[in-house]
């Protein structure tokens, strides 16, 4: 969704995806105006929790698309 919105995608970067909506105001977003919010951003960020969870995600993800890298090989050289 807000890949979408913004039309641009920093991910799992939680700082870029907040500099990039108090830029653009997409959403309505309004947190631009609370100077602790980048601080909380990274903690969370630096949180172990959150570290595993995002390695967790984009090892799932590179496995889901070396499978279609792999599917497509297969139809293109049966074709």
């Amino acid at each position: 969704m807000l890949v979408k919105m913004c039309g641009c995608d920093h991910g799992y970067d939680l700082i870029a995806w907040h500099n990039e909506l108090c830029t653009t105001k997409a959403g309505g977003y309004r947190w631009n105006k609370s100077p602790g919010i980048p601080k909380m951003i990274q903690n969370a960020m630096n949180d172990s929790n959150w570290v595993e969870t995002v390695a967790e995600i984009e090892r799932v993800d590179a496995a889901r698309m070396a499978r279609r890298k792999a599917k497509r090989k297969r139809q293109i050289t049966t074709r």
